[in-house]
């Protein structure tokens, strides 16, 4: 998971992981900027989260 991250963006990813089990999320819609600062968005199956996250 994330080299070099810290214990607050794992505090926050399980924070995720809990709101989509709480709520019965089924999709999610992510926004972020590339590395040259281009808008990009995908959206994904909470299936296909722990992928996203790991960076698969």
């Amino acid at each position: 998971m994330f080299m070099g991250a810290g214990v607050a963006l794992e505090t926050k990813v399980d924070q995720i992981r809990e709101i989509i089990a709480e709520k019965s999320v089924e999709l999610l819609h992510l926004q972020f900027v590339d590395i040259e600062g281009t808008l990009k968005h995908i959206t994904v199956t909470t299936e296909q989260f722990e992928d996203v996250i790991e960076g698969r």
